[in-house]
């Protein structure tokens, strides 16, 4: 028959176990990796009736790959339109369009397209662009730079 003292014993080995366990499970999942928000912003830029603008991205070298969406803001900064997060491995590429609600398309309208990249190095390692074009045609009328902030 076991003495209470050994049941108290394999009780408290059984527990201590338990905890190792946990603690080696939870440590190797729990280290913390540096996640680098990147923010890239047009300037401020008018689209005019018949005119829609693509943002566009690419991951060149992020090995981990990378977690990117995008907002559309009018002049006062009021979001007029924002995309999903989407990851985009190594070599992908991505875009998001935009053209006027119908309730602005009949002037010209000054925006800007912010894009925000979640990435675990460096940001020369995603190209982004921004292009202008003619709804009708399909015509590219210009392409803009992304400013870093």
């Amino acid at each position: 028959m076991t003495s209470p003292s050994s049941i108290d014993r394999l009780t408290s080995r059984i527990g201590t176990l338990a905890v190792l366990i946990t603690l080696l499970c939870t440590w190797g999942a729990s280290r913390p990796e540096a996640v680098i928000a990147i923010i890239r912003s047009t300037g401020m830029f008018s689209l005019a009736p018949g005119q829609a603008t693509t943002a566009h991205v690419v991951n060149t070298g992020a090995e981990r790959g990378i977690i990117i969406d995008w907002r559309v803001f009018d002049q006062a900064g009021a979001v007029l339109a924002q995309s999903e997060s989407r990851r985009l491995m190594v070599g992908e590429a991505d875009s998001f369009d935009f053209a006027l609600p119908e309730s602005l398309a009949a002037r010209r309208v000054p925006i800007r397209v912010e894009v925000t990249i979640l990435n675990h190095t460096r940001a020369s390692n995603v190209i982004t662009t921004q292009e202008i074009y003619n709804t009708a045609s399909g015509r590219t009328t210009l392409l803009l730079p992304y400013i870093e902030q």
